[in-house]
């Protein structure tokens, strides 16, 4: 999974259609997450929580839709793989 960092949130909607932030429970401390980061794998894009403030790992949520070939290719100008 690669994290987008030189997008916002809110562009990365726009740019994909189908995604939104969506909300997780933290387990440990019961504090809202959103699905505020950015992400690419080699199939699919999305939205994922960021560690619970409280430091629990144990929840994670993802929103994610299908991407086209031609898609990974326009995106290579935003990819940071360090």
């Amino acid at each position: 999974m690669i994290y987008l960092n030189k997008i916002t949130t809110e562009d990365w909607i726009k740019k994909n259609q189908g995604l939104s932030i969506r909300t997780a429970v933290c387990s440990a401390c019961s504090r809202t997450l959103e699905t505020t980061i950015p992400f690419m794998t080699k199939d699919y894009i999305g939205l994922t929580t960021p560690v619970c403030s409280c430091g629990s790992t144990q929840t994670k949520a993802e929103v994610a839709i299908p991407r086209s070939k031609a898609e990974k290719a326009s995106w290579a100008s935003i990819v940071d793989y360090r």
